[in-house]
């Protein structure tokens, strides 16, 4: 099943009956599996700022997500999960594996990668990690570029990213499979960067769609599937 781990340590269903615990949403979700690690995280520094109560923490590997969690003041502890016979894990961490761990930021709709000492996967395993700063590119991107949006396939919502070397006008849309356009993502003048975009399903139907990119001359368009 679908779930997220708050940090109070105990597994627990999407919308909770808490309303003081933060349901994860739905592109952050993750299918448990019986193989399990967890990872304690102290400090999170933000270019000289603290995370925000809300933001969220991912573990990523081979582009899905394995695991997830609200931050809450002081730490957090994100669940990992392993590769097992449950449908949806087969591509998730083996012993040894090392995730990637990023930070997503709802109130600029931004994801952060984070860099630090991050063990590698081992099932049971508990570790604690001391700091995780964000990692700033050296330059800005060499080539633009439009990722494979995670999670691909999804349910409800899925996050869309994208590199652009030079300011430029950005258009982000979402096309049907007969070709005929769903909506507008995004209309914006944008400096150089890595960037990404939430895109809510609600109002459409399950089916084959294509985000497409356009960025001065550049065009890029990316299958997705959802699936409600």
């Amino acid at each position: 099943s679908d779930c997220g781990l708050p940090s109070g340590g105990s597994l627990a269903k999407s919308d909770p009956p808490n309303n003081s615990i933060l349901s994860i949403p739905e592109a952050f979700r993750f299918t448990q599996s019986t193989q399990q690690a967890f990872y304690m995280i102290k400090n999170i520094d933000m270019n000289g700022y603290l995370p925000e109560f809300g933001d969220y923490l991912i573990a990523e590997f081979n582009g899905k997500i394995v695991g997830s969690v609200i931050w809450e003041e002081g730490y957090a502890i994100l669940p990992l999960m392993g590769a097992d016979q449950t449908p949806g894990t087969e591509y998730y961490l083996q012993n040894g594996d090392k995730p990637k761990i990023k930070l997503y930021r709802p109130s600029e709709d931004k994801m952060y990668n984070l860099d630090g000492n991050v063990p590698g996967f081992n099932n049971l395993a508990i570790h604690t990690l001391e700091k995780l700063t964000v990692s700033l590119p050296e330059t800005i991107p060499s080539n633009f570029t439009l990722d494979n949006p995670y999670p691909n396939p999804f349910n409800g919502q899925t996050v869309i990213g994208y590199s652009i070397p030079e300011k430029s006008i950005v258009k982000l849309d979402i096309y049907d499979l007969y070709g005929q356009h769903v909506t507008s993502l995004q209309r914006s003048i944008l400096d150089a960067g890595e960037y990404s975009f939430t895109w809510n399903s609600d109002n459409v139907g399950s089916g084959i769609y294509f985000v497409r990119l356009t960025a001065g001359e550049y065009i890029s368009s990316q299958k997705i599937v959802l699936m409600k």
